[in-house]
């Protein structure tokens, strides 16, 4: 108990009452507990969800700390994939309760196994209505919806990305940044899992 403790940075919460602990200490301590029997296997259903950024770094590492010193497998659920690319050897994509892929994040990463044109708008109304240009008036491209940004397959990176570029500026289209981007889980995620034709 004494080692859980010090591990997970408690020491400081010991004297106050558990019903004054924020909700990040909570589930540290929650973890902790759990942690008593030294389990081969740790099961976390969505640890960081509602956490602000500097508590949810800091479960990061508290996950790392048990992975690699207390040496568990933690069968995690999250819907943050940077928190999968972060913490994970295997991750499974599912979608309504079925398994779509499983892999390692380099492996998934190649399920794509291309680069990708992004172009970043202000806001996702503009997003949007680009997002309708290009598809009237550039037919055979093949592109997502994404937040505030458009993402285009691309086979030849540099060549799309220079035409690209003059389409929008011909067109006088208001645009943030254009840049060539590698495949993240996130584009790995929307790829397998998309309901609508081009659009999230």
């Amino acid at each position: 108990m004494e080692v859980l403790i010090a591990e997970f940075e408690l020491s400081q919460y010991l004297k106050y009452p558990v019903s004054s602990y924020s909700g990040g200490i909570k589930r540290r301590l929650d973890i902790a507990l759990n942690m008593i029997s030294n389990p081969k296997i740790l099961f976390l259903d969505e640890p960081t969800v509602g956490m602000d950024i500097q508590s949810r770094m800091a479960m990061w590492q508290m996950l790392k700390k048990i992975r690699d010193e207390f040496e568990t497998t933690i069968f995690l659920t999250t819907h943050y994939l940077e928190e999968a690319d972060n913490l994970s050897d295997t991750i499974c994509i599912m979608k309504d309760g079925k398994e779509v892929v499983q892999g390692s994040p380099v492996e998934l990463r190649e399920f794509i196994n291309q680069k990708m044109i992004k172009i970043s708008f202000v806001d996702r109304e503009r997003a949007k209505d680009t997002f309708k240009v290009l598809k009237e008036q550039l037919s055979k491209i093949d592109c997502i919806l994404k937040n505030n940004s458009i993402l285009i397959k691309t086979i030849s990176s540099k060549q799309d990305f220079i035409s690209m570029d003059r389409f929008l500026l011909d067109n006088k289209i208001d645009f943030r940044g254009i840049e060539i981007s590698e495949p993240t889980l996130e584009d790995v995620f929307l790829r397998l899992t998309e309901r609508k034709e081009g659009e999230i």
